[in-house]
């Protein structure tokens, strides 16, 4: 007698070979990569959780943090490698590169540096962009600094003074305009127009 099996009964099972496939290879392309790559992102250990590093972060600070991690912020050094016009690697110090590792530890541009690697606990690069209190102290200092404009806004909220900023309040609560309360004390019913 022939097993009758349904559509359901295929698709998982092919569904859990597919994504086991594609795990493994993913991993095996990453480790590869990873073998002529100095960022941090791909020196981490396969099997390391990376989500906790970016708990507790805004979005523009998981932003910062993530973009530090796989070392392409938008600093010169980059934009000048994938050519961007009128970019030079050169860092605003006058420094040969404006790369993640100058701007953190080395360039005299920056301000605060002692906050950072204070709050790191640490000047190992590799550290810092690899554990979560590092990092989100990196990711921090970097859109204090202003550096980058696409953290321009954020900087700017960060200063902002939020003392008499109240949460807002739930709709239900809210009072109703007077255009509905004058809509609502008429009539719901349809007029009536008289019969002959």
């Amino acid at each position: 007698m022939p097993i009758n099996r349904t559509s359901n009964d295929i698709d998982w099972r092919s569904t859990i070979l597919i994504a086991r496939w594609a795990d493994l290879e993913w991993k095996r392309r990453w480790k590869e990569v990873a073998k002529t790559q100095d960022a941090a992102t791909w020196n981490t250990p396969w099997l390391t959780p990376t989500l906790p590093l970016y708990e507790g972060l805004t979005k523009a600070e998981s932003t910062a943090a993530f973009l530090l991690r796989i070392e392409v912020p938008g600093l010169n050094a980059w934009l000048a490698s994938i050519h961007v016009p009128n970019t030079t690697p050169q860092c605003t110090c006058e420094w040969p590169t404006q790369s993640v590792r100058h701007v953190l530890l080395f360039c005299s541009y920056r301000s605060a540096r002692d906050q950072l690697l204070a709050s790191a606990g640490t000047n190992d690069i590799t550290q810092i962009l690899s554990t979560s209190r590092d990092i989100q102290a990196a990711a921090k200092w970097l859109i204090g600094q202003g550096i980058l404009q696409q953290f321009q806004t954020a900087h700017k909220i960060q200063q902002e003074d939020t003392t008499g900023y109240v949460p807002y309040q739930p709709l239900k609560d809210w009072p109703p305009p007077p255009s509905y309360r004058r809509h609502t004390s008429e009539s719901l019913d349809p007029p009536t127009t008289p019969s002959p």
